[in-house]
């Protein structure tokens, strides 16, 4: 592969915000997404917070304020990263323009969420450690709504809890302590890195721009940010050339593609699942890398090829149910609901 010159793309919003109790995140979500999308744009809501955002609609017969929005919610009561997908896929399909999640936190730490799934996944494997087997299923499932909410064709806003973070050190006396470090998001210690802007919204409703690639926003302290925020954010995102279609994402899908690729995913996972259940030996412990390439595979042959017939993709399959299990066919992969 040769170097190309850098072309700088259009691209869509990846804010987070996070913040305690009170603080205004969801407002300020709202008025973010408004700027992004403009006065016609369509804003929808995922809404794991007990119907809070709701409470910012407008009622019938108004219009829209600085403390009242239009916008479509929905409010699951399972917080899986597969759940959060299907709600980004669906407003896409659906024509938004903007998904607010409200918030990501309950897909680490709620029903269904990724440490639910580590704990199960550990328990199903009979070990009292979750690094050896809850993990292996746990974080591709996380990665996999973090890839998706990077790769999708529309603004995502998600807001985010706040928990205290400590460290253990030794004082001056020699003894080891807790030492409160401050405020941390509820979710994977490297999510920040998934995103274009990170907000920390305080007690007063001032937002602070801890962490941003818009030049724009760089450092900014807002005393109840509005929706300008959200019009920075959308001028700067529209500059360069338009940025190529995605092979196979939500509703823009050709064909079969998007059913195919879900498919594989979850083929994928059942194996994954089935590998950390069976600790087998010799089997690869890099589950990431191997997913992606079998998915990377599996796209690229949809690009060559187009749709592929059914079970065109087993013989990959069946090629990574080797790699895993070993050539000696000691463990034998049972059939599987999923067909490709």
């Amino acid at each position: 592969m040769a170097f190309q010159k850098a072309v700088r793309t259009k691209a869509k919003a990846r804010v987070a915000i996070s913040g305690p109790s009170k603080s205004g995140k969801t407002m300020t979500a709202l008025r973010m997404a408004r700027g992004l999308v403009g006065p016609d744009g369509a804003i929808a809501v995922r809404d794991s917070e007990h119907g809070s955002a709701s409470k910012y609609a407008v009622l019938d017969g108004e219009a829209e304020s600085e403390t009242a929005f239009v916008f479509d919610v929905i409010e699951p009561d399972e917080h899986s990263p597969d759940s959060y997908i299907k709600s980004i896929q669906e407003a896409e399909a659906g024509g938004y323009g903007v998904i607010i999640l409200d918030s990501l936190s309950h897909g680490w730490a709620g029903k269904g969420g990724v440490l639910e799934i580590v704990d199960s996944a550990t328990a199903r494997a009979g070990r009292k450690d979750s690094f050896g087997s809850g993990w292996a299923v746990g974080t591709p499932a996380h990665n996999k709504l973090m890839d998706y909410i990077n790769a999708c064709s529309i603004h995502v806003i998600a807001t985010m809890r706040v928990k205290m973070e400590y460290a253990l050190e030794q004082n001056s006396k020699g003894k080891v302590v807790p030492v409160k470090l401050g405020l941390a998001p509820v979710q994977r210690d490297t999510t920040e890195y998934e995103f274009d802007v990170m907000c920390v919204m305080d007690a007063d409703h001032t937002m602070h721009v801890s962490g941003t690639r818009c030049p724009e926003l760089e450092n900014k302290v807002i005393d109840k940010p509005t929706d300008a925020v959200g019009q920075t954010l959308a001028a700067w995102l529209g500059q360069g050339v338009d940025a190529p279609a995605p092979r196979a994402n939500g509703a823009k899908a050709n064909g079969r593609t998007a059913e195919l690729t879900a498919a594989l995913d979850t083929r994928t996972t059942e194996l994954i699942e089935l590998a950390a259940e069976k600790s087998i030996d010799g089997a690869p412990q890099d589950w990431d890398s191997m997913r992606a390439a079998i998915q990377s595979t599996a796209l690229g042959f949809l690009d060559i090829k187009g749709a592929p017939e059914p079970n065109q993709f087993d013989p990959l399959i069946a090629a990574m149910g080797n790699a895993m299990f070993g050539p000696d066919g000691a463990v034998v992969i049972p059939e599987s609901d999923v067909r490709f």
